[in-house]
């Protein structure tokens, strides 16, 4: 249980950062148990280049994610203002990316859009194609 802690709080890693700042409980918790119940093989030397870069790839994507979501939020102010003003600027984003862009949220009955960021709603998704 120790060496779990240890793996958590401990920042000499990749990131420079303690892993209970990057990842949610349950994925912490998968990544320090696979971590401490290794079979004490190492990887080959192709294996782990793959590995650390994908580790790469994925904090990439992940800052390019923190610059988008930075921006479109900077941005909500201005395509729609009494909307962010009501609940935020990153859930009306989320709302009008749903909802497929401005027209569509404006043609949407009211009865229709709290289904919209729920969880089971699958048929859209990605970036807004009708923005309007």
């Amino acid at each position: 249980m120790d060496s779990i802690k240890e793996i958590s709080q401990k920042s000499d890693n990749v990131v420079n950062a303690p892993l209970r700042s990057i990842l949610d409980g349950p994925t912490l918790m998968v990544v320090t148990v696979e971590a401490t119940t290794t079979r004490g093989r190492e990887l080959a030397t192709s294996k782990l280049q793959t590995i650390h870069r994908a580790c790469s790839m994925t904090l990439s994507l992940d800052r390019a994610k923190h610059i988008l979501t930075t921006y479109v939020q900077s941005r909500m102010n201005l395509f729609a203002p009494n909307l962010t003003a009501l609940i935020g600027s990153l859930t009306a984003a989320q709302i009008l990316n749903f909802a497929g862009g401005l027209t569509g949220l404006a043609k949407t009955p009211a009865c229709n859009i709290p289904p919209l960021g729920s969880k089971n709603n699958k048929a859209q998704t990605g970036f807004a194609t009708n923005v309007g």
